[in-house]
């Protein structure tokens, strides 16, 4: 089973370094105290909730799909 798993963490190894690169730009705009940047980032959060489309997909990137 170790051969698989190390095939499976290897393919995956790409998608799971985009995602953590996702997820620090993420903190660096939850973390700035500029109100542009602050309006900026909750247009983009409101777009992205009220879009199905954008939604589904960046859930499937997340999960690998």
């Amino acid at each position: 089973i170790k051969p698989l798993l190390r095939k499976y963490e290897r393919a995956r190894k790409g998608e799971s370094l985009a995602l953590l690169s996702l997820m620090q730009g993420f903190h660096r705009l939850f973390c700035a105290e500029s109100a542009c940047i602050q309006s900026l980032r909750n247009s983009g959060l409101n777009l992205t909730n009220h879009s199905t489309f954008l939604k589904s997909f960046l859930m499937r990137r997340a999960m690998g799909i």
